[in-house]
């Protein structure tokens, strides 16, 4: 009796540690995309004898567009970019084409892609002193309904950073405006714009559609995380006057700015290490109970830092070392997986972290065998994670070609 009692427990105990692992949260590479998961992406810009594709977004139903860079025949310094469409098994869907969204951009002036809500796209890009957003049809033609005969202007002085689809079809578009007086330039402050499903500004929102909440010193716009309710929180880096750090702020729904939930996070900010040569933003990851994670990097790149703010901007003393997690790793990017965690890469690897970040055993997947920076992390319907990467053909030594590809990852528990 005592035997067969033994193997009684022992039976419910290898059940509970199935059901455990079972239950954990982890990923996998998704065989039906691509090879194993992957795709490498060809440079496909027609008419033209050097170009490499530049940023990707995902359409929400698996499938993704890639926005393609190429050499302009204007001008030197001139570049013309194309917009493609991929089909949710990774293949490239011909019945889009290649759309030339732009021409003649100067060489500096590199554009930001977004999906709305029934899978339009989305370009976001810098011409002259304007700020420029486009809308293509589902077709690849431009949307003329949006905007003025296709396009929203906004003469600002600013350069792109960010464009966000958010619900109802509107937009937010993040800009890193210059701050002048007559005499000499003051600094730098993020430029928030909301737009309507038609194109035109949201007039209430901020100042007629626009908010420039007024920071004292340099700020460069880095990531932001939109709240259910609408608010909005930024996040950057600063400089001049203000010496080298991270800063997070907040915007309510109307967007103005919370400036209790900004001397919160000033606060918290400062529970990071002093003595740090290096502070860089990589980015925020929100979770479902308003608090927000600020991921980021000390010392050039040597550790990653994850600081915790809950929903007014003070430091969630529950989470880390009194809301702080610190660990050498070398961090390339960060975004969210849709299910309150995080997807990170670094060191030629891709972690899921949960909700506590925790990175020792974290579920993760060898991506590539190449020096390899991720661009972008999304997460998309049906539990699916889009990964976004650029780098160089593995076991290169001499004259290495760049490789771009995209990675789909299908996330369990």
């Amino acid at each position: 009796m005592r035997r067969l009692g033994a193997l009684f427990a022992l039976f419910l105990l290898l059940q509970a540690g199935a059901a455990a692992v079972a239950s954990a949260p982890g990923m996998k590479l998704d065989p039906r995309f691509g090879r194993d998961g992957v795709v490498r992406i060809d440079p496909e810009a027609p008419g033209h004898a050097e170009s490499f594709p530049y940023e990707m977004v995902g359409t929400g139903s698996g499938g993704f567009f890639v926005l393609e860079w190429a050499k302009g025949s204007g001008c030197k310094r001139c570049s013309d970019w194309f917009l493609l469409r991929h089909g949710p098994n990774g293949a490239r869907d011909r019945s889009f084409g290649a759309v030339a969204v732009v021409r003649g951009l100067g060489y500096y002036d590199y554009p930001d892609l977004a999906v709305d809500g029934v899978g339009r796209p989305l370009v976001y890009w810098k011409e002259g002193h304007d700020v420029i957003v486009k809308r293509l049809t589902l077709r690849g033609r431009i949307d003329r309904r949006f905007g003025d005969h296709g396009r929203f202007v906004l003469s600002c002085g600013c350069y792109p950073a960010s464009l966000s689809a958010l619900p109802h079809g509107r937009l937010l578009l993040l800009s890193d405006g210059n701050e002048r007086t007559q005499r000499h330039y003051r600094g730098s402050i993020p430029v928030v714009a909301r737009l309507r499903r038609d194109g035109t500004l949201d007039r209430s929102f901020g100042v007629d559609g626009i908010a420039r909440p007024r920071l004292h010193g340099r700020y460069s716009p880095q990531d932001l995380v939109v709240e259910p309710g609408g608010g909005v929180v930024l996040s950057g880096d600063t400089c001049c006057g203000l010496g080298p750090g991270p800063y997070v702020t907040r915007l309510r729904a109307d967007g103005k700015i919370d400036r209790a939930y900004g001397r919160a996070a000033r606060r918290a900010v400062k529970r990071l290490p002093r003595g740090a040569e290096v502070l860089f933003v990589h980015g925020l990851v929100g979770h479902r109970d308003g608090s927000v994670d600020l991921y980021g990097s000390l010392n050039f790149n040597e550790r990653t830092f994850v600081l915790r703010l809950d929903r007014n901007g003070s430091l969630a003393r529950s989470f880390g070392r009194r809301g702080m997690k610190a660990f050498r790793f070398s961090l390339g990017a960060v975004g969210s997986d849709g299910r309150d965690g995080a997807i990170v890469q670094g060191n030629g690897n891709l972690y899921r972290l949960g909700p506590q970040v925790r990175t020792e055993g974290a579920p993760r997947v060898r991506y590539s065998g190449g020096d390899t920076e991720g661009i972008s992390i999304e997460p998309q319907d049906g539990g699916t994670v889009l990964v976004f990467d650029f780098g160089e053909d593995a076991g290169c030594r001499q004259s290495c070609s760049s490789v771009v590809s995209i990675t789909r990852l299908r996330l369990i528990g």
